[in-house]
This record gives C-alpha cells, sequence and structure tokens, in this order.
C-alpha cells in the first residue's frame, strides 16, 4: 500500500505531458502511434517523451524500492 502510494505520488509530479504519455503507453498499452496522437506529436516525440518519464520516474522511485527488496 505504501509503494503503491509512493508511485502515485511519482507519477503525479511528473510534467502533464510525460505523466500523460508514461499512463497511456505503460498502464494502459497504447501503441507509440496513439501516444503521439493524444499528445498531437511525432512518433519518435512521443518516444522520447515517454523514455524521459519513465527515467524520472526511476530516479524518484529507486530509493524507495530498494527500501522494499
Amino acid at each position: 500500500a505504501e509503494l503503491r502510494a509512493t508511485v502515485r505520488s511519482a507519477l503525479a509530479a511528473l510534467p502533464a505531458r510525460e505523466r500523460a504519455a508514461v499512463v497511456a503507453r505503460v498502464l494502459e498499452g497504447a501503441a507509440y502511434a496513439e501516444v503521439a496522437e493524444i499528445l498531437d506529436c511525432t512518433d519518435e516525440n512521443a518516444r522520447q517523451i515517454v523514455s524521459r518519464g519513465l527515467r524520472r520516474l526511476r530516479a524518484t522511485l529507486a530509493p524507495h524500492l530498494e527500501a522494499h527488496r
């Protein structure tokens, strides 16, 4: 439950476009083309935004994940 709250908080802290991209791609299983359509950008740009968001999430969550091992 604590980890779930931490993940929610980390997602909420992402910039809006990164949050939308990560949620669509990872949580909803959208293809990059769908993410691009949602964000009104190219597929390549969608990939970059997802990647940047995931990098931020990993950096934020890394200390918490280590504590749960």
